[in-house]
Formats: C-alpha cells, sequence, structure tokens
C-alpha cells in the first residue's frame, strides 16, 4: 500500500479523532497532565493519584488504561516486581466524584501481584524477563468490556488510583490513560 492510500479514500468510512480533543495522561498526584509527580515508585508513600477532573464545560471518555513498570523480577508470579510476596494492600481504580466519593470501584480483586492486571486488562499484558531490569507493560481497554469511562467534568468525576503500598524499590511505575474529550460537561 503506497502512501497515497490515505489520499484515496483508503481510510474511508473510519473513525478519526481531532488530535486537540485527546487525552493522553498519567495519573498524577494533583491529576492535571502537568504535575510533574507521575512516577509511582519515586515517592515511596502510600498516595492516591488522579486522571482529572475535566474542565466544567468538558466530559472525557476513557478509552483505556496503559501501565509501565520496570523492576528486575516482573517475571516471578509471586511478586510486584521485585516486592516478594506482592503488594500487602494492593492497587485499586475507582471513578470518584468531587469530595472523593466512590462513584465506580473497577478492582473488586486489588492488584496485589504482577498478573492481577490481566484480570482486568486480559492478555494486553506482557513482561520480558532477562538480566537486569525487566518491564512490564499492560494495557486495559475499557470498551472491551462495553463502554468507555465517562467523567463528567460538571460533577468534578475523577479516576482515583490507590496505591497504599510502598514502591520506592521499582526502577519506575508509570500508569497512564487515553482518551477522548466532548463538548458539555455532564449528562
Amino acid at each position: 500500500m503506497g502512501d497515497d492510500a490515505l489520499a484515496e479514500g483508503w481510510y474511508e468510512g473510519q473513525e478519526t479523532i481531532d488530535v486537540g480533543l485527546r487525552i493522553d495522561q498519567p495519573f498524577t498526584l494533583s491529576g492535571d497532565a502537568d504535575d510533574i509527580h507521575f512516577d509511582m515508585s519515586v515517592s515511596g508513600t502510600a498516595a492516591n493519584y488522579y486522571v482529572g477532573p475535566p474542565p466544567e464545560d468538558e466530559t472525557w471518555m476513557i478509552t483505556r488504561l496503559l501501565v509501565q513498570a520496570v523492576d528486575g523480577a516482573f517475571t516471578t508470579a509471586t511478586n510486584y516486581g521485585a516486592i516478594g510476596g506482592g503488594l500487602p494492600t494492593g492497587i485499586n481504580l475507582d471513578v470518584v466524584d468531587a469530595d472523593d466519593n466512590i462513584l465506580y470501584h473497577f478492582t473488586k480483586v486489588p492488584i496485589k501481584l504482577t498478573h492481577d492486571w490481566a484480570i482486568y486488562a486480559g492478555v494486553d499484558s506482557v513482561t520480558v524477563g532477562g538480566a537486569g531490569a525487566d518491564p512490564y507493560n499492560s494495557r486495559w481497554t475499557f470498551r472491551k468490556a462495553g463502554y468507555d469511562v465517562k467523567l463528567e467534568g460538571a460533577r468534578g468525576m475523577r479516576l482515583r488510583l490507590t496505591k497504599p503500598d510502598d514502591l520506592s524499590s521499582m526502577n519506575q511505575h508509570i500508569v497512564a490513560v487515553q482518551g477522548y474529550k466532548k463538548e458539555g460537561g455532564g449528562g
């Protein structure tokens, strides 16, 4: 297929999106995409990390959650990275309102072991073992379960990732979302 395939209408009928409407944002301490506190392994403190809320006149449709982590033992099923025995409490994902009240709790089974991400992401989880640091990547596509996650700005809705366990021994742990913006903050 040549470079002019798009010009010839090969992509005709495919759903596209204006890049100005895309959301590509890491979970941060403040929920703001410009916050530099997005590497969850650096702080070593228990914290809630957020995406959002959208501005009051916007609704964000979150299509997927991405996990990118690096540590020395992601191939060991009984660990979370090199954290032997896994995370004591586990990672949880919720949709919350402006007062941090839970509107929907996604992780009925908390993420305590590396492979627990597969409960939600299915086979869209990959780890590669070898000498030194092992990468772990996961893609949880919400639409595969029926719908995107809707965050209404008028209601102050946010995604909250709760990480009560210390990940400071890990090389890196970043969780991000992708999605798109719609006009209108509610409904």
